[in-house]
């Protein structure tokens, strides 16, 4: 539960000593490591409010535990899954901090893209200005189609 930007530098050593830097690879490595930890412990909170009877009633039926999981406890879950894919897609596609130290010019992430308006002596303001509401577009676009599945996932326990 640390901010990305503090471990920017020990995973920048890391990824420098395997030879990743600069891939897709690595910054696929660094988005899990802080998204994998908020998505057990978000995902958890959905996972408990499900009824054990439900997995309990499957397993009677003869199915077994992780068919249970499946075929029950998933699609029960689905609006939390969905709000925490759109989250981590969200912080995945607006940080800035980890692309810029891990990346230098073969695997960029759109925030890095952005700042390449911006040259040695001068900063274009209107072509930054430009490119980061066109990068901004999609998450607006985006936020504004699953809104109802936000709100329906995030108030889950208020329902009930």
């Amino acid at each position: 539960m640390i901010p990305a930007s503090s471990s920017a530098i020990p995973l920048f050593l890391l990824f420098r000593y395997f030879n990743l830097l600069d891939t897709h690879i690595a910054l696929i490595l660094a988005y899990l490591t802080f998204n994998v930890p908020f998505v057990t412990w978000l995902m958890r909170a959905f996972f408990l409010e499900l009824p054990e009877e439900l997995e309990e009633c499957a397993m009677i039926d003869d199915a077994i535990q992780l068919r249970a999981f499946a075929k029950i406890t998933i699609p029960l879950s689905a609006p939390g899954i969905a709000v925490v894919r759109i989250f981590c897609f969200i912080f995945a596609y607006s940080e800035l901090v980890l692309a810029l130290i891990l990346t230098r010019g073969k695997a960029q992430t759109v925030p890095v893209l952005v700042l390449l308006f911006r040259e040695t002596d001068w900063i274009s303001k209107p072509l930054m200005a430009v490119a980061a509401v066109t990068a901004a577009i999609l998450i607006i676009v985006l936020g504004i189609i699953v809104q109802k599945c936000i709100v329906k996932g995030l108030t889950l326990d208020a329902l009930k």
